[in-house]
């Protein structure tokens, strides 16, 4: 149960909201330091509903309210709490209909998640991924691209090496099964299908097996749900 020690044992956790929540967790958790930022972003919407989302997770996580947001030059998000030098690694990412985000305790934690669109899936790996995970992408089409895509995408995150490590055409999350943590080589990678139409990738370097990770559903910190305890669930 969340109240009872959240993070124990749990190496991080992850979160989606639809835009069916945004209205209750902007008001009740984003700051003016959010609303300014979320204002001169292209999709201002939505960022200020990720940073949101972002502070209702750390706040079931850690039941602290007190997170400083920075970003790296490259964009990467950190927080810490108020007179503290470090804080945990976050990440967030946000598509049409669909926002993520993530928290971890230790090692660098990257999220990312994309609605599944048409698109020209062979000629896009064939410029970004590695020879196997061209084949997988050649065998199983829509499936094969958004899983390999969004994993990548969250390694970059989490390295904060951006779009040189999506593009660099080495193979890096060829045969990541679905639902379930895979390990290699210091990584946990794990694609989701967390609503229909869409792919979530989450890359963690915490650098050890036996990986516990739990999403969160946030609708009980917006009023949408009357039961804290049902909130946590095993990925």
């Amino acid at each position: 149960m969340l109240n009872q020690e959240p993070t124990r044992d749990r190496d991080f956790h992850i979160a989606c909201v639809s835009d069916t929540m945004a209205a209750g967790l902007v008001a009740r958790w984003a700051t003016e330091a959010d609303r300014t930022y979320a204002a001169g972003r292209p999709r201002s919407g939505a960022s200020l509903l990720a940073l949101a989302a972002l502070r209702a997770l750390l706040f079931a996580v850690t039941r602290r309210t007190d997170w400083i947001v920075a970003r790296s030059p490259f964009g990467k998000p950190s927080v810490t709490p108020t007179g503290a030098q470090t804080g945990p690694s976050v990440s967030l990412s946000h598509t049409a209909g669909l926002i993520a985000v993530a928290v971890a305790r230790g090692g660098e934690i990257g999220i990312d998640v994309e609605r599944h669109r048409p698109r020209d899936f062979a000629a896009l790996a064939d410029q970004a991924f590695g020879p196997v995970e061209q084949q997988e992408v050649a065998a199983a089409g829509q499936e094969a691209f958004y899983r390999i895509w969004t994993v990548r995408e969250a390694m970059a995150k989490a390295t904060g090496d951006g779009l040189a490590l999506v593009l660099n055409r080495y193979d890096l999350a060829d045969g990541v099964a679905s639902d379930r943590p895979n390990e290699r080589e210091g990584w946990t990678l794990l694609h989701l299908l967390p609503e229909p139409g869409f792919s979530l990738g989450v890359a963690w370097s915490g650098g050890r097996s036996g990986v516990v990770p739990y999403r969160v559903d946030l609708g009980f910190l917006t009023g949408d749900r009357d039961n804290e305890d049902d909130a946590l669930h095993l990925v």
